[in-house]
């Protein structure tokens, strides 16, 4: 069997959940636990998210998962926030690109506040070249910040999507059924979730963009909400989960002595096979462009 080049494969939160209970029971590959068990061992797993995404620094950031997202522009406009279509889950500006109403992408210069705060002429008009994120404690507090705003902005079209929301157009396009939001396979392509009012989507119709950045980002992990739902964390991350959990779980089925070395042994081991500078002495760091 040969090996992939893509890394599409993940386990849901239940497989994740009963693989840590089997590493600290006898629970075998065909019996069930209560829900009891489940429920308790499904809150352990979210709070092993949470401290993982609270921990902010260094390693931690690695286990942040990226989104993105389109920033429509005002004419004239250099300060955005989340009154304004600022996304407030943004934990980090990863990189972020100038969209024309022809869809044509242009990158821009994500800088810090020490380089904005030298420019004198990020307030002429004209095409975005830098943006500036500035970062609050309060994520829903944060703003963007890009020089130079276009004078003019073009239409956005914003249709009703199959689930009844309205949906604003981030690519200019002829509509198919491929594009229609959100039961078109290629949908988030041209789509983003918006709140303008909307009219009917239409097949074999054209419709258009306004000038938008568009911008990549670190976010916070999501819990596992859902029995369905994937480790909201990079390939590879499985292992750690898993063991990391049947350590938390270890007390309360009376794992002791040898048995709870060996489960400490492994989720050290999952961690060092993610993070070189984890193990004693490593002077190399992780490759965070690998895993985010």
């Amino acid at each position: 069997m040969s090996t992939g080049t893509t890394a599409d494969f993940g386990m849901k939160r239940n497989e994740l959940v009963l693989s840590a209970l089997r590493k600290i029971t006898k629970l075998n590959e065909n019996e069930q636990v209560s829900m009891l068990q489940l429920d308790a061992a499904v809150k352990a797993l979210n709070l092993i998210i949470r401290a993982e995404d609270m921990k902010g620094t260094d390693q931690a950031k690695n286990l942040w998962s990226l989104s993105e997202a389109a920033l429509f522009l005002r004419a004239g406009g250099h300060i955005y926030g989340s009154l304004q279509g600022l996304k407030t889950n943004i934990r980090d500006m990863v990189s972020a690109s100038y969209r024309d109403r022809s869809g044509a992408d242009c990158p821009v210069e994500v800088i810090d506040a020490r380089t904005w705060a030298r420019m004198s002429d990020h307030k002429d008009q004209g095409e975005p070249q830098r943006v500036y994120f500035k970062r609050d404690r309060l994520l829903a507090s944060q703003q963007f910040f890009v020089d130079r705003a276009p004078p003019s902005i073009g239409d956005t079209s914003v249709v009703v999507g199959t689930d009844n929301d309205s949906y604003s157009c981030i690519l200019g396009h002829t509509s198919t059924s491929e594009t229609q939001p959100i039961t078109g396979a290629s949908w988030p392509l041209y789509w983003q979730k918006g709140t303008a009012t909307p009219t009917a989507w239409a097949d074999a119709t054209a419709y258009t963009n306004g000038e938008l950045i568009f911008y990549v980002y670190k976010r916070p992990l999501a819990d596992f909400d859902l029995p369905t739902d994937n480790p909201d964390t990079p390939a590879g991350w499985e292992s750690y989960l898993l063991y990391r959990l049947a350590v938390e779980l270890a007390p309360e089925y009376q794992v002791t002595g040898q048995k709870l070395v060996e489960l400490k042994s492994a989720m050290t081991e999952a961690r060092e096979m993610l993070f070189n500078s984890a193990r004693s002495g490593a002077e190399d760091f992780h490759n965070k462009a690998t895993y985010f």
